[in-house]
């Protein structure tokens, strides 16, 4: 725990249902509180004199809902005693460390190491990105949907996805730290094309710069699979622990850990200088602000629920709801930090390695992993995971003594029951092994997927609003609602891999999965953009040349093209900014007022009347959403339309249909009543509730009356009427448009169409 201490005098105190005090002070405050320029919500609002700005009062109250840890003191008259933030610190250098520190210094200079340091963390951003294929693609192989909470095989298929999304959701933070340092530095981080290559002659991929042979001591080769207790293996490979045994070296390294730690002690030689973090403007790095850590992807139900419960019931999706990322598994304020010095650099190394390799919850075995222990390590959740499939216990890996191994679970899963909640991936497919009439989807899969990359680079050029619609709008709509859909939809294909196929051994069916192959979409004189939509454009020609017979068939273009419709692809894609636009060309437009559900309309007549209903005549009683439905994160049309709990930072989630602008609503419209946040601070509230206290704010600081919301936003629950929000069950039988991406707040979680 540290302490700062701030004395002055108390403006104004509110206290949120989780009892997170949001203290305002005049301008008469001093005290000890962090510097200017570090990293955490208060160093922005305790230092500017005068009042606060309600936009300032604004952003404030956002950054508390981050559940940073941030408690306040104060006395009877009102006065500040004191601000406690519990912060894990960095992690301290080891007598290893100590003394890698010094023969680095003594061997080379000051340009050799600042250079090594470059490259080193461009190794880091690529091996952060080799992560992402394998585990998403097996993300993707599991059926995260099935008919029922009820069978427990079908609870392990959420917990799986939940456990493996969660790993990915880090490993992105991850790379993107790296990424961060290296700007900071003057670098410029490269993710495009740096995909790994999986058609090694030994079947699968190694890291960078990773040592040929693995802890098993058999060569590392992990490949492109779908959900098994082998790939899971794979897994524990890239994450394996740090040996105390281990040299500390950026090349031929046994572990990750290992790595970052010669990162460590590279940022930590006396050559390096706090000045030299400035080379990268701090405002175009990626901030925290952009960074959530659950999802609907990464939550899971930890046991049976009632998908039409709201979320105070007890047996509510949100009663069950497991989160595997914590916000206090990192070093310093944030989990995304931006870095303008020595300190904010190895609070990012710190936060990758406490998060990605070392040991778990519960054990208590290393002083190097996150001190506050509440969250286990990607090692372990994988590793836990393992211990629930066989032969688990009977055939162990090379598992290092520390972190001591869970034991076999009292139910194991076997292969034939994967065989259940997975479909038929393919190992290391590659788009050349496919059928030709899939190419082209194939192909616009890894268009999509490079593009993202692209992006990210971008994301680098610019700053303020251009980098948000870049980043937080475009990335997200790239990635959840291009990419994630696009992939699912491919599951609706098997193809016919031909006899003696490098990626099965016999002629069979299997599903079509995606390569996450580098795809060329930059050399050719077009613009990145036209060349993904070349791979639509593609699909549509062949399909419009089908007979009718053809396009009956099974993987027809006509039936690619109906799937890539049905997710609004080709639009989606057409709507994502052109990266080949001029630095500060992505601008998001204003948009009209609206409002995204029941009981939130700002005025009367503003509400869509259904049949037997008149338009309101009253703020805060109208029926349903004037904006356009929209299914989710960053899909919505105006303003003040968003707030789901499904997608979005901790400070989105804290107010919904509070958005300022299109594109930046966190969820859909309308809210259905059973649909719960999973963002800290929020997590398992009713986002309506969330909402209408968000449009009670807005009204009483604009001076507007507003009357209680329609009958149907009232509900039974627990013995007592409240106001909730409508029903999925009756939004989905009066609205024609309603769809929801989740709507109870979890993938396979019942109540989502």
């Amino acid at each position: 725990m540290i302490q700062y201490t701030l004395s002055g005098k108390v403006q104004s105190i509110s206290t949120d249902s989780n009892g997170k005090s949001t203290v305002v002070l005049d301008s008469s405050a001093t005290g000890g509180l962090p510097r200017q320029g570090t990293d955490g919500p208060l160093d922005n609002y305790f230092y500017a004199p005068g009042n606060m700005t309600d936009s300032q009062l604004n952003e404030f109250k956002k950054a508390q809902a981050g559940a940073l840890g941030v408690t306040v003191e104060f006395d009877g008259a009102r006065t500040i005693k004191s601000v406690r933030i519990r912060v894990d610190p960095v992690d301290q250098l080891t007598p290893k460390e100590q003394a890698k520190v010094k023969e680095l210094e003594a061997k080379y200079t000051r340009a050799e190491i600042l250079a090594r340091l470059k490259s080193c963390l461009q190794t880091a951003v690529e091996i952060e990105l080799a992560t992402l294929p394998i585990y998403l693609y097996a993300y993707y192989s599991i059926k995260r949907q099935p008919s029922t909470t009820t069978v427990p095989l079908n609870l392990f298929a959420n917990k799986a996805g939940g456990v493996i999304m969660s790993v990915s959701v880090e490993e992105m933070l991850h790379m993107t730290l790296a990424a961060n340092i290296l700007f900071a530095l003057g670098g410029v981080p490269k993710m495009y094309g740096k995909s790994p290559n999986f058609q090694s002659e030994a079947g699968g991929t190694n890291l960078p710069h990773h040592k040929p042979l693995g802890p098993d001591g058999k060569p590392v080769a992990i490949p492109l699979a779908g959900l098994s207790y082998d790939t899971l293996w794979g897994f524990l490979e890239i994450e394996y622990p740090q040996s105390t045994a281990e040299a500390l070296v950026d090349d031929n390294w046994s572990t990750i850990g290992e790595f970052y730690s010669y990162i460590r002690c590279l940022i930590s030689t006396q050559q390096v200088q706090d000045s030299d973090f400035t080379a990268g403007a701090q405002e175009k790095q990626i901030p925290d602000a952009y960074y959530g850590q659950n999802n609907i992807d990464t939550v899971y139900p930890g046991s049976t629920y009632t998908p039409s419960a709201v979320p105070s019931e007890p047996d509510s999706a949100a009663s069950v709801a497991q989160y595997p990322n914590s916000s206090d598994s990192h070093a310093g304020l944030k989990e995304l930090v931006t870095v303008n010095d020595k300190l904010s650099a190895l609070q990012a190394i710190s936060t990758i390695c406490d998060q990605g390799e070392g040991y778990g919850v519960p054990s208590q075995e290393s002083p190097d992993d996150d001190p506050s222990k509440t969250e286990a390590s990607h090692y372990y959740k994988f590793l836990s995971l393992q211990s629930e499939l066989t032969p688990y216990g009977s055939q162990q890996e090379v598992l290092p003594s520390s972190p001591t191994p869970p034991p076999a679970a009292a139910t194991q899963w076997t292969p034939a029951d994967l065989s259940k909640i997975t479909y038929a991936y393919p190992k290391n497919p590659t788009t050349a092994n496919y059928p030709a009439q899939v190419q082209a989807l194939s192909n616009l899969c890894n268009a999509v997927y490079q593009y993202m990359f692209l992006m990210s680079e971008a994301t680098y050029k610019v700053s303020g609003a251009a980098q948000e619609k870049l980043f937080n709008v475009d990335m997200h709509k790239a990635m959840i609602w291009i990419l994630d859909r696009m992939i699912k939809g491919m599951r609706e294909f098997t193809v016919a891999i031909p006899a003696g196929s490098p990626i099965m051994p016999l002629e069979q069916n299997v599903t079509l999965a995606p390569t996450f192959e580098n795809l060329d979409i930059t050399s050719n004189g077009l613009s990145p953009k036209s060349n993904v939509q070349a791979y639509i454009d593609a699909i549509q020609k062949s399909a419009a040349a089908e007979s009718p017979a053809e396009a009956a068939l099974p993987n027809s273009y006509t039936n690619q093209l109906t799937m890539l419709n049905s997710y609004n692809i080709p639009s989606l894609i057409a709507d994502l900014s052109d990266i080949s636009l001029p630095p500060g060309g992505f601008e998001i437009p204003a948009v009209a007022l609206k409002h995204s559900c029941m009981g939130l309309n700002a005025c009367n007549g503003q509400g869509r009347a259904y049949s037997g209903h008149e338009p309101n005549s009253c703020a805060g009683e109208g029926l349903c959403a004037t904006a356009t439905d929209h299914t989710c994160h960053t899909l919505n049309d105006c303003k003040q339309q968003g707030g789901c709990g499904l997608y979005g930072t901790s400070a989105q989630q804290s107010q919904p249909g509070g958005n300022e602008c299109r594109g930046q609503g966190s969820c859909a419209s309308p809210i259905n009543a059973e649909r719960f946040a999973t963002a800290d601070g929020v997590r398992g509230q009713s986002v309506w509730q969330l909402a209408r206290k968000v449009f009670e704010a807005r009204m009483k600081a604009e001076g507007k009356t507003f009357n209680d919301p329609p009958a149907e936003a009232y509900q039974t629950v627990n013995g007592t009427k409240l106001a909730v929000g409508p029903s999925y069950q009756w939004l989905s039988d009066n609205d024609p448009n309603f769809a929801a991406c989740g709507a109870s707040g979890m993938s396979g979680g019942g109540s989502c169409s």
